[in-house]
């Protein structure tokens, strides 16, 4: 649910954006940077989420966006209806409580980078939203997180997703560190296996994450699972060898069973 809008049009149009936008989902995050554009061809208006450069697909990626078709048109709806009409009133955060269904879905790498990242992932909030680019560290004083951000022109970081709250970000903050101190089973699959995995099995897919590392994926999944995973990862190998999939130590015991982990 969008609880807030905000537009800001801009004096002169640049690359097709005639305004930028911020919305507040379930009164829990706030996204920035969402950009509003006019086709050059039809001269219609749409809305472009923030996005980054994902080198590993060589491609512009959204970070933060709707992940279903009803969620996405009503944040579309929303955000044109308050540039066309500056004047409707849509915030209505005061009444309505901060979502208390927040997942987290951080992997944690084998080793920390030399500047304290332990791991990445997302956070979905609800069944329809979800961030991604989220940064997990470990630092002297303990752990903790950050959302995604881009560099501004002045060389500081703007934030592009920020909790609504301090209720808010404590709920995150729990789940986030709840997440990467979870013990899982690990293994490392070549791309073409990742993929089969999801074509041939998408509910199994659903509870597992994964993220590059060193040219292969590698996938998380509950202890649960150990068996049917290697059994499936094993005939899906497209290069069915043993490094293929390959198991990585186990990252200790794990913790009571898990509920399905949101991609």
């Amino acid at each position: 649910m969008i609880t807030n809008v905000n537009v800001s049009p801009l004096e002169y149009s640049t690359n097709n954006t005639v305004a930028l936008a911020s919305v507040t989902v379930d009164n829990t995050l706030t996204v920035n940077s969402i950009a509003i554009k006019r086709n050059t061809q039809s001269g219609e208006l749409y809305v472009q989420m923030p996005q980054k450069f994902n080198k590993n697909k060589g491609a512009y990626e959204d970070i933060a966006f709707p992940t279903t078709q009803q969620s996405r048109d009503e944040l579309n709806a929303k955000v044109l209806e308050k540039y066309r009409n500056p004047d409707v009133d849509m915030d209505i955060r005061a009444n309505v409580p901060v979502n208390a269904k927040i997942d987290a879905n951080i992997a944690k790498y084998s080793q920390p980078l030399k500047n304290g990242k332990i791991g990445a992932g997302t956070i979905s909030i609800g069944d329809s939203f979800v961030v991604r680019n989220v940064s997990v560290f470990q630092s002297d004083k303990g752990q903790f997180w950050n959302m995604p951000s881009y560099k501004a022109l002045d060389g500081s970081f703007k934030s592009i997703v920020v909790p609504t709250s301090k209720e808010a970000y404590k709920q995150l903050d729990s789940a986030v560190k709840a997440e990467i101190n979870t013990q899982y089973a690990y293994r490392m699959v070549d791309p073409e296996t990742f993929k089969n995995l999801k074509a041939a099995c998408p509910d199994l897919y659903k509870q597992c994450s994964g993220f590059s590392e060193d040219k292969n994926i590698k996938i998380k999944f509950d202890e649960a699972n150990k068996t049917t995973m290697n059994e499936i990862l094993g005939k899906l190998s497209a290069k069915n060898t043993q490094n293929a999939a390959s198991a990585l130590p186990m990252q200790g015991a794990a913790q009571a069973a898990r509920p399905a982990i949101k991609r």
